[in-house]
């Protein structure tokens, strides 16, 4: 009786490469740009309870794009590990991200459609998800996943996404970070990141250059960060929640943004021009440049 409950109810995953499944109820707990989020739990019950995210739309003509789309969720939030490793700092961490294709799809969620307009599209059993433990309450965005940052976002984080800039010489950056603090906001405890670069090798969610642009219309440096390079912005994105109507942009939504002009704005970072021409680090360091790193093997 319990698994026929369960059947009506219940999504359940397939076991995920580390070992443990997910399972989560049929009715959605939020809905992002890109993502829908379910409460759930795993079979590690220690654990915890955690959330489960599902990707909102399947390109057409490619049965995999959700297995494609996490590869490149999980890639994403690797490359920022490791530089937080070089980072060397211990107060920022990420949750354990895990992904596993769907095994069961209640029937509630096979045969009833989600009244939530912002999802539409039902699990399907090819459906690769990801999920991580849930922070509950304490959770807050700091910076966008279009680069834009937030009023609560402290110097701490956004010397690291700079960071994250100079140490790819001028070529990624790393967005979405969300999450809580802990030790009276001492330590950060964030979700999975996003990473952009300007050749847009993360994928079909990488924003490029304009995440880019978005962030340092906004960030404000700290006494560390203030000394490396960044891009000269003169025209930038606005962010999603902005109606500019000077660069001709219309925001329908905070999650519809339609560009008339895919003209990308003028972008004469230092680092950028030369990196482009491939003139080596040694030819354009100035007397008043920040120093080379000293890259950790």
């Amino acid at each position: 009786m319990g698994s026929q409950i369960g059947a009506l109810f219940q999504n359940e995953t397939l076991n995920s490469e580390s070992g443990p499944c997910a399972f989560f109820d049929f009715r959605l707990s939020t809905s992002g740009q890109r993502l829908v989020v379910y409460k759930g739990a795993t079979t590690d019950y220690l654990a915890g309870d955690h959330v489960v995210k599902v990707f909102k739309q399947k390109t057409e003509n490619d049965p995999d794009s959700s297995y494609q789309r996490s590869l490149c969720y999980i890639a994403s939030k690797e490359t920022v590990e490791k530089y937080l490793q070089k980072y060397r700092r211990k107060t920022i961490t990420f949750l354990e991200l895990r992904s596993a294709e769907m095994d069961q799809i209640s029937v509630f969620t096979r045969h009833i459609r989600s009244s939530d307009k912002r999802h539409k599209r039902r699990l399907r059993e090819d459906d690769v998800v990801v999920f991580e433990q849930d922070l509950g309450k304490n959770f807050e965005t700091f910076i966008e996943r279009d680069g834009t940052v937030n009023a609560t976002c402290c110097g701490e984080l956004q010397e690291f996404v700079h960071f994250v800039y100079n140490e790819s010489k001028g070529q990624e950056i790393v967005t979405g970070l969300k999450g809580g603090t802990f030790n009276q906001g001492k330590k950060f405890k964030l979700t999975s990141p996003s990473m952009h670069s300007v050749g847009k090798k993360y994928g079909p969610d990488d924003c490029g250059e304009k995440a880019i642009l978005n962030f340092f219309t906004s960030h404000v440096c700290t006494d560390v960060c203030s000394q490396w390079p960044k891009p000269s912005v003169q025209h930038p994105f606005p962010c999603s929640e902005t109606l500019n109507k000077t660069h001709n942009i219309t925001t329908v939504t905070r999650e519809t943004e339609i560009l008339r002009d895919d003209m990308p704005p003028l972008y004469d970072s230092q680092w950028r021009l030369d990196f482009e021409k491939s003139v080596p680090i040694s030819s354009y360091l100035q007397p008043s440049a920040p120093p080379p790193y000293d890259l950790i093997i």
